[in-house]
């Protein structure tokens, strides 16, 4: 079983990786970028999904690329299923009631959100 899977629009992806998301989501090259240039792709990224979705501009968080993810996964603007046992993007919430061998990531992503901020010391 895949640990990840993506939807987003007609597309759907299997994916196992935080990589391999953010390759797909933001930049293939992503990683091999400064701190500083991943954040300027982040930015521009946003921008374009906040065009062409019609919401106010800076509604997305790009503060890294977890923030960016759970940013477009709070507006809805992607799907994102991840296997309970993964623990790559749910290892931010606890999974100990939760039913089933799958995850629907965009149900939890404003607590996803703020407790990622909180332990990174993100404003």
């Amino acid at each position: 079983m895949d640990k990840i899977v993506l939807i987003q629009g007609k597309n759907t992806y299997r994916l196992n990786t935080l990589n391999e998301l953010v390759e797909i989501l933001i930049d293939e090259q992503y990683y091999n970028l400064s701190k500083e240039q991943q954040i300027d792709v982040l930015k521009k990224e946003a921008f374009k999904c906040e065009i062409i979705n019609r919401i106010k501009e800076g509604t997305i968080n790009t503060q890294d690329e977890i923030t960016y993810i759970f940013s477009l996964l709070k507006l809805n603007l992607i799907t994102l299923m991840e296997r309970k046992d993964a623990d790559i993007l749910s290892k931010y919430m606890d999974k100990t009631q939760m039913q089933g061998n799958y995850l629907i990531l965009n149900t939890f992503a404003d607590n996803l959100l703020d407790t990622y901020k909180a332990q990174e010391n993100l404003k």
